[in-house]
């Protein structure tokens, strides 16, 4: 085996992350064995989450011009 090395963009790996996750979530609720898969769900939950507080950050703005 060759690692290649490539240049691709984070949202394609989050993508992928988030696919891979999803996945394996409905896996372990069609298989529940050893908590159903409940790791993954709050994986997938705290994603969701950072990407709800981060978007809504774009509302916040500072009330002087300093920054710190």
């Amino acid at each position: 085996v060759i690692p290649v090395m490539a240049v691709i963009s984070a949202w394609w790996l989050l993508l992928a992350w988030f696919g891979m996750q999803y996945i394996s979530g409905i896996g372990g609720l069609l298989e529940p064995v050893n908590g159903g898969g409940v790791a993954y769900w709050a994986h997938i939950g705290g994603f969701l989450a950072g990407v709800l507080v981060a978007s809504a950050s774009v509302f916040i703005h500072p009330q002087s011009d300093i920054c710190y």
